[in-house]
């Protein structure tokens, strides 16, 4: 997530290079999982990451979206909502 305040964001430019318009808004990347993503994923053999449940793909796309009255609710596993962001900036 990136704060609709940030330098980049407010920048409001098209940078047409991947490594700076994903820093501008909030952003998905569809495409390979990160090993990062499980503990000690980095370590692990493809077959152990595959078998995790890592998906690979030959393409990797990232979305970017954000606005400045965008509000992002994360949900505990208990079902306890915590306000990350609102009105287009972190609330922690």
């Amino acid at each position: 997530m990136v704060s609709n305040h940030s330098p980049l964001s407010q920048a409001e430019t098209l940078f047409y290079n991947t490594l700076l318009d994903e820093n501008t808004a909030c952003h998905i990347g569809i495409g390979n999982a990160s090993p990062s993503n499980l503990l000690n994923g980095s370590n692990l053999s493809e077959e152990e990451l595959k078998a995790a449940g890592l998906n690979t793909s030959l393409l990797l796309v990232n979305v970017t979206f954000g606005s400045e009255d965008m509000k992002v609710v994360g949900i505990k596993e208990d079902g306890t909502e915590v306000l990350l962001m609102k009105d287009g900036d972190f609330q922690f």
